[in-house]
């Protein structure tokens, strides 16, 4: 159920490539931006779709606000669902959105709401909330850290985070890959690693899947197994592909079942016919 929010600060409103951005922080210090403007600025064309598919319910409210003289109850989203929109969205300003958002947007909407409210001792100081950005403009696509951050703490944004844990914060992101350690020789899968047994090679340059290899992993590492099990060891959520890899795996066996069971069944017709 999508909840209702109320905020004693004004209203904000910036502006991104000709498109309006409605925000405001709510009673919590908390940020919330209209979905219908970042769904455009983001270059989403179905609206209510983008939300469904990417945003979490949890971080998504109705906020009352005066247009043309009518009283109206907009959708808002909250940071943690601004970067999944981000991070999902195919424009290619998407990224230029994301630096707008963090060195402009925030701080600003930010210093506007700490003027009306006081300041919780049990939340993340400015100078906290400044360091943690600092980490993360060291690491790779800030988007995407955010994401994790969020989730491993289990809170919406980062602001949220009770200052008391401050220090597994910078303990978790200082544990995060950085750039140079994403773009090097991180990840080595040559194709040498498929000359293993049941992996058949008849025609020179083309290999071919042995089923052998999918059922007996005593007999064949499969290189696509081993990178996403790194990806997982080093924090990625990987869920996705990997369980489309073990769909098919299942399917590919499914399927040599029902072949040997065609093969039995028509032996038995030609010896009877023998």
């Amino acid at each position: 159920m999508i909840s209702t929010i109320t905020s004693s600060t004004t209203p904000a409103m910036f502006s991104f490539n000709g498109t309006q951005i409605h925000a405001f922080a709510d009673d919590n210090g908390e940020t919330w931006f209209s979905a219908g403007d970042i769904c455009v600025a983001l270059g989403y064309s179905n609206d209510s779709e983008a939300i469904e598919k990417y945003c979490r319910e949890k971080g998504i409210a109705k906020h009352g606000s005066l247009a043309e003289g009518e009283n109206q109850c907009l959708t808002y989203i909250n940071e943690g669902n601004l970067y999944r929109l981000i991070i999902n969205s195919h424009e290619e300003d998407a990224q230029a959105f994301e630096v707008k958002l963090t060195d402009e947007i925030l701080p600003a909407i930010r210093k506007m709401g700490s003027c009306a409210t006081p300041h919780d001792a049990s939340a993340l100081s400015l100078a906290q909330q400044n360091a943690l950005r600092q980490i993360v403009s060291q690491r790779s696509v800030n988007a995407d850290i955010w994401i994790r951050f969020n989730d491993h703490f289990e809170i919406g944004s980062f602001i949220e985070l009770p200052a008391e844990r401050f220090v597994d914060a910078v303990s978790f992101l200082a544990a995060l890959p950085t750039n140079d350690t994403l773009s090097g020789a991180r990840y080595q899968y040559p194709r040498a690693m498929l000359d293993q047994p049941h992996f058949v090679a008849p025609d020179a340059g083309k290999a071919c899947l042995s089923l052998s290899m999918l059922t007996d992993s005593s007999q064949f590492e499969s290189p696509l197994m081993s990178l996403l099990n790194q990806l997982r060891g080093e924090g990625y959520d990987i869920t996705a592909p990997l369980e489309e890899a073990v769909a098919m795996r299942a399917a590919l066996q499914q399927t040599d079942k029902v072949l040997d069971e065609i093969r039995l069944i028509a032996l038995k017709a030609r010896s009877g016919r023998l």
